[in-house]
């Protein structure tokens, strides 16, 4: 008996032993069905999460996006509570233009396209391409331009190849080659050629490659060119000209030196090739102008060694005849933000308190950059032009628009006589003095309807919108919203 009720009472115990293994089994299996809605519910978790951050991100960017809206609608509301500048009256500069244009068209096209041993008159016919080029930027109308093309075709079609230079070229009735006069020849025509390609059309590739093939490698790639005593290139125009002047014909040299910079400032801002040797010509200019006389009023100058205009002056006074094509170039790589607006100014006073002069005759304008007015070239005092660059300097001075416009009247009138009616009303003077005061007066006008926004980069100043090559207009609100960064927003 007693056996079996053990055996009875293992038995109720093993029973009671699968009754909790049962219970253990299912307690089990709901605690496995609690992780999994557990691990779901971690994994809806931090898809949310991830959802939130997104959306956070998304309403940052927004924030941002509109904060930038804001400060140029800020801006925009500054401007238009300034008085709105008025736009200049140009229409006598643009008369008068189409008044000597008729006079003196016949004449430019028989030089540009007369003997090819005719390069002194290409050279003056160059300053009147300029002179087309600055009213198509100042009007905007396209027959300018056409006529400054159609000036350079002709010229283009008389060069031709003599033994040793294997490059296109212009001599001199002599039959001798000059290198100055070739570069000066074609100076501007980069110029026209970067106007060509902001207008649409892009028909001057012809223009641009003559130049590059002909003139910019001819000098600047080549070490010789027929002529053992030339030597030019890169290393030269930086290091032996611009920085220590060779001691032979200064004057000369210069010419070369910034006429060449010129035209490849220009290639590096259509195509963006010479921009290493472009942007170095202008730092290494920069890095040469000095206050006069220690800042007293405000003008740069520069030295030049053995001068070879200089007759009485100091050795290293720069005549401000020739000065004309340095200061041309500069004003030029003002307009595309490569030289800051404080060297303009400073060269505008140069014109201003050094050149100019209201006596012995109003207008007067004196031999040298310094003030100095001693004998140039053999030809006495007063020998100075302005029409070829240093009027451009309207464009940032008032000063500077007065004085040319003195000048200009006495063109128009024809008096008094003297040395600035007789050099500045040929053909190729008068058209570039009427151009040289449109222009500058519509980039002033320009410049002062959108606020200059600060300093630039590099060796240049603040930005400026006048130029002809881009546009801006005053109430063009343009932020660009980046459709990308809104993926991934709130769902």
């Amino acid at each position: 008996m007693g056996f079996l009720q053990d055996l009875m009472s293992l038995g109720s115990r093993v029973a009671a032993l699968e009754t909790w293994a049962s219970g253990v089994s299912v307690r089990l299996s709901r605690l496995e069905s609690d992780r999994t809605l557990a691990f779901q519910k971690i994994t809806a978790h931090d898809a949310s999460l991830a959802k939130l951050e997104r959306y956070s991100f998304y309403l940052h960017t927004e924030i941002d996006y509109y904060r930038e809206v804001l400060d140029i609608l800020s801006s925009r509301l500054t401007a238009l509570e300034r008085p709105v500048p008025t736009p200049p009256d140009i229409s006598d500069y643009v008369a008068k233009f189409a008044t000597w244009h008729a006079a003196d068209y016949a004449t430019l096209a028989s030089y540009s396209i007369g003997s090819a041993d005719n390069v002194d008159q290409l050279g003056l016919v160059d300053r009147a391409i300029d002179a087309y080029a600055d009213m198509h930027e100042a009007t905007g109308e396209d027959s300018y331009l056409d006529t400054a093309l159609t000036l350079i075709r002709n010229a283009i079609s008389t060069a031709y190849v003599k033994a040793p230079s294997p490059y296109l070229s212009w001599y001199r009735t002599s039959g001798q080659h000059s290198w100055q006069r070739n570069v000066e020849a074609t100076k501007s025509w980069m110029r026209v050629c970067r106007l060509d390609e902001a207008r649409g059309t892009r028909e001057s590739t012809d223009i641009s490659s003559f130049v590059r093939t002909n003139i910019l490698s001819r000098y600047l790639d080549n070490t010789t060119f027929g002529d053992p005593t030339v030597l030019l290139g890169r290393t030269w125009c930086l290091t032996q000209h611009m920085l220590t002047p060779p001691s032979l014909q200064e004057g000369y040299w210069q010419g070369i030196q910034d006429m060449t910079a010129r035209i490849a400032w220009d290639f590096s801002r259509l195509d963006g090739t010479e921009t290493d040797f472009a942007n170095a010509m202008v730092n290494a200019f920069l890095s040469i102008l000095e206050p006069l006389n220690a800042g007293d009023n405000g003008s740069l100058v520069w030295d030049e060694d053995n001068n070879q205009w200089t007759d009485n002056a100091p050795a290293m006074d720069p005549d401000a005849f020739h000065s004309n094509r340095r200061v041309r170039w500069i004003i030029e790589a003002w307009r595309d933000e490569g030289v800051a607006t404080s060297v303009v100014q400073g060269l505008a006073k140069t014109l201003t308190l050094n050149i100019y002069a209201a006596t012995p005759s109003d207008p007067y304008l004196k031999n040298y950059i310094t003030g100095s007015d001693a004998n140039f070239g053999g030809s006495g005092g007063g020998q100075a032009s302005i029409y070829d660059g240093w009027a451009h300097l309207s464009a940032v001075s008032t000063d500077v628009q007065a004085v040319a416009q003195k000048v200009y009247d006495v063109v128009v009138a024809g008096a008094p006589s003297g040395n600035v009616l007789d050099i500045h009303s040929n053909p190729w003077a008068r058209m570039p003095m009427a151009s040289s005061l449109a222009l500058g007066k519509m980039r002033m006008y320009r410049d002062a309807l959108v606020a200059d926004p600060g300093p630039g980069t590099g060796s240049g100043g603040g930005s400026r919108s006048s130029s002809a090559y881009r546009t801006r207009t005053l109430l063009d609100v343009s932020v660009p919203r980046d459709p990308g960064r809104l993926q991934g927003g709130a769902a």
